[in-house]
């Protein structure tokens, strides 16, 4: 099965310039725990509650901080058109649970580990209907 076809989307972006605090209250109006970062059309980076709390709150950084500075750069990324698998072994060897996914090397979409692991068990539950376990 293709990523396309599990991703959710379209993601929610802000642009590398937007302060962290507004990133937070945009985070906070959209119960999401991550934003992507886009600028010039594509894909910069992600920047997650986690890293609002350890880059930012902790180190003492101000809320106008902009939000490039604070951001994960470069964020591994699948194809709409690779396979599942593509997407799952980014997340396994990496250690994340989502990755945003591009076609034409623009975002489209994002894939996560719950999107994998709702796949696989359905998968799972399909094979009772092609194995006899009588």
């Amino acid at each position: 099965m293709l990523v396309r076809h599990i991703m959710s989307g379209p993601p929610v972006t802000v642009p590398p310039t937007e302060s962290v605090r507004d990133v937070a209250l945009t985070m906070r109006a959209l119960d999401a725990g991550y934003l992507f970062v886009v600028g010039d059309d594509s894909l910069v980076g992600v920047v997650t509650d986690r890293d609002l709390v350890n880059r930012v709150l902790a180190t003492g950084l101000s809320a106008e901080t902009r939000v490039e500075a604070v951001m994960t750069g470069a964020p591994a990324s699948v194809d709409a058109d690779a396979d599942v698998m593509a997407a799952y072994r980014i997340m396994r060897d990496l250690g994340v649970r989502r990755v945003p996914v591009l076609s034409e090397r623009r975002l489209v979409g994002v894939v996560t580990f719950d999107d994998v692991f709702r796949l696989a068990t359905q998968e799972l539950d399909g094979l009772g209907d092609v194995v006899d376990i009588a």
